[in-house]
């Protein structure tokens, strides 16, 4: 039987530059190119507050995570709750009632198959599937000729 490698931490970004990932450092560079255009037109105390403000943001958006989740993404989070609706209406759909009927009922044929194949067919039955039905054993061929009759009738 093959054997297939399954990949494991793929939510995990990818290091492109230290410790940085290509996200946080595409941040980071917006938020020095601001600074800079800040310090150009603003004077030395409107600078101070804007690199404190600029500073703040890139490391909010580059850096924090908040239930596992990038900070946009979590403020986008906010955004759709506070923006969506508050009501919720229930409406009942009777497709839906109805195609649980069908799965419940499924499910309890299964239940009564099951119950039928008793231990002395399980040993024929693994035989058959090992020897990718080849060999017919004597109960399984007894009980598909008992369930041609009951067609049958």
């Amino acid at each position: 039987m093959n054997q297939f490698l399954v990949p494991q931490f793929i939510d995990v970004e990818p290091k492109i530059l230290g410790p940085l990932t290509l996200r946080q450092f595409i941040i980071a560079v917006i938020g020095i190119v601001f600074a800079v255009i800040s310090y150009k037109f603003a004077d030395l105390a409107l600078f101070v507050v804007e690199l404190i403000i600029i500073a703040t943001l890139v490391i909010l958006f580059a850096f924090i995570k908040i239930n596992g989740q990038p900070f946009h993404f979590f403020l986008l989070n906010i955004f759709c709750v506070l923006i969506g609706s508050n009501i919720r209406i229930w409406t009942k759909n009777t497709d839906i009632v109805h195609a649980v009927e069908m799965a419940d009922s499924k499910k309890e044929d299964q239940i009564i198959q099951k119950e039928e194949i008793k231990s002395q067919k399980l040993s024929e039955l693994s035989l058959l599937l090992d020897t990718g039905g080849a060999f017919q054993g004597e109960v399984l061929n007894e009980t598909n000729q008992s369930d041609e009759k009951v067609k049958n009738k």
